[in-house]
């Protein structure tokens, strides 16, 4: 490995470790990142438009929520633990409309209130629940409205 690559990864894992800190020291931990998906997900389950949805195509919630909180928290705390393919995995979900993406956003923000005070812990999770949700959003509505 030459010198410069090895400085490159050493920096990144810096860069890692940095904002890992600084997200744990707003409260965010692998323990509050798994209170975040399992009280939205079970808002998603009881929401009458979403509840259909994820309902139907999630038959392993347990799994679904492991996977949830290795893939929230390798976009939070860096864990670099995700290896899923989320895009793939929202193809398959029928009858999706830009409203229930935005009925998704008003649920996650509404929980991340809940359960993060600070606001600054909240601003990279609903940042990057945007973005997630219009590339979503621009693959998987096509058609369906």
């Amino acid at each position: 490995m030459n010198v410069q690559v090895f400085e490159d990864l050493q920096r990144i894992q810096r860069e890692r470790e940095a904002d890992r800190l600084r997200m744990e020291g707003l409260g965010v931990t692998e323990e509050s990142i798994a209170l975040l998906v399992s009280t939205f997900y079970e808002r998603i389950r009881e929401s009458p438009s979403l509840g259909p949805i994820f309902n139907g195509a999630i038959s392993d919630w347990p799994n679904h929520l492991a996977t949830m909180n290795t893939f929230w928290s390798s976009l939070i705390l860096r864990s670099n633990t995700y290896t899923g393919k989320p895009i793939q995995a929202h193809m398959k979900l029928d009858g999706l409309t830009s409203e229930h993406y935005r009925q998704w956003l008003i649920l996650f923000d509404l929980t991340l209130r809940d359960v993060f005070p600070e606001t600054d812990a909240r601003e990279p999770f609903i940042t990057r629940a945007r973005a997630i949700a219009e590339r979503l959003e621009s693959v998987t509505v096509q058609g369906n409205e």
